[in-house]
């Protein structure tokens, strides 16, 4: 099957919001619905799943979802979600090398390029 992104830039953690909702409503009520929902964070993943539940659609009989970020809730949530882990700690520790480095030599720019591995933790949405 084709890949297709659904960019819809606005949809965020608010699941009362009407426009969100009518959107995901009518994307979901097309024949050619999405098989799955990657999020760009667990929250927005959350968000979708709750959506889907509200109009009827049956994670992941129906439709698969992936968040990012591998938060605590996560593990709590009913439907176990499955997420990306990024190396927070990593990336947290570059930074820090970074900013250090700007400040010892505040005329020089540094420019890094990191390139990080994340980890699919396979749980109950996917």
């Amino acid at each position: 099957s084709d890949i297709r992104w659904l960019d819809y830039p606005s949809l965020q953690s608010n699941l009362y919001q009407s426009k969100d909702f009518a959107w995901f409503q009518y994307t979901m009520n097309q024949d050619s619905r999405p098989d799955a929902f990657l999020c760009l964070n667990d929250f927005t993943a959350l968000t979708v799943i709750q959506m889907m539940s509200k109009i009827g659609v049956r994670v992941p009989e129906d439709v698969a979802v992936t968040g990012m970020g591998n938060l605590p809730i996560t593990h709590d949530f009913a439907s176990n979600l499955t997420t990306l882990v990024e190396p927070i700690e990593e990336i947290g520790k570059v930074s820090a090398e970074v900013v250090a480095e700007l400040i010892e030599n505040p005329g020089q720019g540094p420019i890094h390029k990191m390139v990080v591995s994340n980890d699919l933790m396979i749980r109950g949405t996917t």
